[in-house]
Parts: C-alpha cells; sequence; structure tokens
C-alpha cells in the first residue's frame, strides 16, 4: 500500500513539474518573439506534443550557429535545430520534416534550461531575445 501511495505522489508531482515547465517554456517563448520581433518564432507550434523542458525557436535569415556562441557566451544552453543534429553542417532533416521553411530552418535552435533555478529561467527569456536582435542588426547590416 505505501508504494501504490508512494507511486501516486511521485506521479503527481512529475506532472505538476511538467505543467510547470511547459508554462515557463510558453512564456519563454513569447518573451523572445516579443524582445527580437517578427524575425523569429516558435519553431514547433503552441499545442503541439514537445519537452517541456525545451524551447524550440526559428530565426530568420539567422544561422544557428551564431546564434549558439553567443547563447553559450551568455550561460544559455542551446543547440542547433534538433538534438540529433547536433554538429551538422546543414538544417536539421526534423526541423525540415516538421515543415519549417527554409529561411527560417537555418535559424533553428533549442534552448534547454533542465533543473535551472526559476531566476536563471526568467533571465534567459532577455538574454535569447537579446542575443536574437542583436545578430539580426548584424545579418541586415551585413546585407546594406
Amino acid at each position: 500500500m505505501a508504494l501504490a501511495a508512494a507511486a501516486r505522489a511521485a506521479a503527481a508531482e512529475r506532472q505538476e513539474a511538467t505543467s510547470r515547465l511547459a508554462a515557463w517554456r510558453d512564456r519563454l517563448v513569447a518573451g523572445v518573439v516579443e524582445r527580437a520581433g517578427a524575425g523569429v518564432r516558435p519553431t514547433v507550434a503552441r499545442g503541439e506534443a514537445t519537452l517541456p523542458g525545451i524551447a524550440h525557436l526559428s530565426v530568420r535569415d539567422v544561422p544557428a550557429e551564431a546564434l549558439l556562441v553567443i547563447l553559450d557566451e551568455r550561460g544559455v544552453a542551446a543547440s542547433p535545430g534538433s538534438s540529433c543534429a547536433s554538429g551538422a553542417a546543414r538544417p536539421s532533416h526534423v526541423v525540415e520534416a516538421i515543415g519549417v521553411e527554409d529561411p527560417w530552418r537555418r535559424g533553428a535552435c533549442a534552448c534547454r534550461w533542465g533543473g535551472a533555478p526559476p531566476t536563471r529561467r526568467c533571465a534567459a527569456a532577455a538574454v535569447v531575445g537579446d542575443a536574437v536582435a542583436e545578430l539580426q542588426r548584424a545579418v541586415a547590416g551585413a546585407g546594406r
């Protein structure tokens, strides 16, 4: 009986933690979009199945590698496109398979925070949004 009660408690705790992380992920994505503008959007549509501790973003016309360097310097864990594309020279086949168009696919990345404390997670939206906006300005300036 005690084992069954412990299993129920663990399942309830896991569901609560999952819901909390998913809500935070959605706020992070919304904050990045608000801060960086129309040149960034969620890679995975809201309501689609995705892990709660990963925020997938696509940045138009910005190479993911450049974004990853800046995010790494600023303490945000991220990878290009999808996990199975890490280290690949071309955009993620997974991101392509879910229908992300080419100008957005190049800048697809996944930000992870796992068990980071809430204060660090709250700062991530500003860090990611600022990094995206910075790169967009650099790309726009280079195109002149």
